[in-house]
């Protein structure tokens, strides 16, 4: 009889430029894209068992989910852990989809019911608040001219040494992150738990 082992959702990998730190917003961004891929898992088994509440979603719906709620996500981890440039890329374009789709109606957030104006406005405004955040924040054009092999931009050499402290994260934070990352897969097997107790208790089977 062989041991049980704990499979790894995460093992690591190459990562380029490993000194360099993401800024801790970023980091913030890489914890809610796993909490996003979780999401999507445990919907996903509410769905098979015919949890109560849980609808099938329609083709379209199930791409939009898969797409942007889990394959994205994947992703943006990946590319956030590796210090990989496309990390920008990735994010801009789930937010970019994601504002498509709500001024449209479709998802969680287009589905809520909300003046279609401020529906719009309120969107707009975030989506512009993440633009100036991937592209124009200093501490953001500082990492990402670091992890592509450019030079610091003029204006922000003289912030070079507070930019790499402050990208460190707060030793507490590090440790709630750590643990979250070493109990991933507990998390997604309680959400699975969860999900087959609620459906037995309420369809009494």
């Amino acid at each position: 009889m062989r041991p049980g082992v704990k499979i790894k959702l995460w093992t690591g990998g190459f990562t380029n430029r490993p000194s360099v730190d993401a800024p801790w917003l970023l980091k913030f961004v890489s914890v809610l894209a796993i909490l996003s891929i979780v999401g999507v898992i445990v919907y996903g088994a509410a769905m098979a068992i015919g949890g109560p509440g849980v609808a099938e979603p329609s083709a379209e719906e199930a791409m939009y989910i898969s797409i942007l709620h889990f394959l994205l996500p994947i992703a943006i981890v990946y590319t956030v852990t590796a210090n990989s440039p496309l990390s920008r890329v990735l994010i801009f374009g789930y937010f970019v989809t994601l504002y498509v789709s709500t001024i449209n109606g479709k998802g969680f957030l287009g589905s809520l019911a909300i003046d279609p104006g401020l529906r719009i406005a309120a969107s707009t405004g975030v989506l512009l608040a993440i633009t100036l955040w991937l592209s124009a924040s200093p501490k953001m054009r500082f990492y990402y001219a670091l992890i592509s092999g450019r030079a610091v931009p003029g204006d922000l050499e003289s912030q070079a040494a507070s930019f790499m402290d402050d990208s460190k994260l707060n030793p507490k934070w590090r440790v709630a992150i750590d643990w979250l990352a070493d109990h991933l897969e507990t998390i997604v097997l309680l959400g699975f738990t969860a999900v087959a107790i609620y459906a037995s208790v309420t369809t009494g089977a």
